[in-house]
């Protein structure tokens, strides 16, 4: 058993106190809340299912839904990073609660100022399509989970 005080939730399991700590709490509440911040990340692709849906009530079933994955995959990539930014974020400060080790975002700073080369700072950064890959996970997979 460990007799420090733990810096992440894994380390608490094996601490001595973890009964009487708050460390259960908070990682109750992560679970929680995971569970919360599936919604922002379920918005787009449900307005998107929606439609879907309806447009495909009709008869042009096939020709709709090889219309509209292009369309989608299309979409995320365009709007993908600017809505996984600002979630990865929540996410980075939500962490503290079972990790209270410093995190960074990863992200490259542009080179010059304004805003495309902010896009293309953004667009072409690796951590940037990290966190539109765990927004795509949180979106589909949590929910499930």
């Amino acid at each position: 058993m460990r007799t420090g005080s733990p810096r992440t939730a894994l380390e608490a399991v094996t601490w001595h106190r973890l009964p009487i700590s708050g460390w259960p709490w908070r990682s109750a509440g992560y679970l929680l809340t995971t569970l919360l911040m599936t919604f922002p990340a379920l918005a787009g692709p449900a307005v998107a299912w929606l439609v879907a849906a309806r447009l495909t009530a009709g008869g042009h079933r096939v020709a709709l839904v090889a219309l509209l994955i292009p369309l989608g995959v299309a979409l995320v990539g365009a709007l993908g990073p600017l809505v996984a930014m600002p979630l990865a974020n929540l996410e980075r400060r939500r962490l503290r609660m079972v990790d209270t080790r410093p995190i960074g975002s990863g992200h490259r700073h542009p080179r010059s100022g304004g805003p495309v080369s902010w896009l293309r700072a953004r667009y072409t950064d690796a951590a940037t399509w990290r966190e539109v890959g765990y927004a795509c996970l949180l979106a589909t997979a949590a929910p499930v989970l």
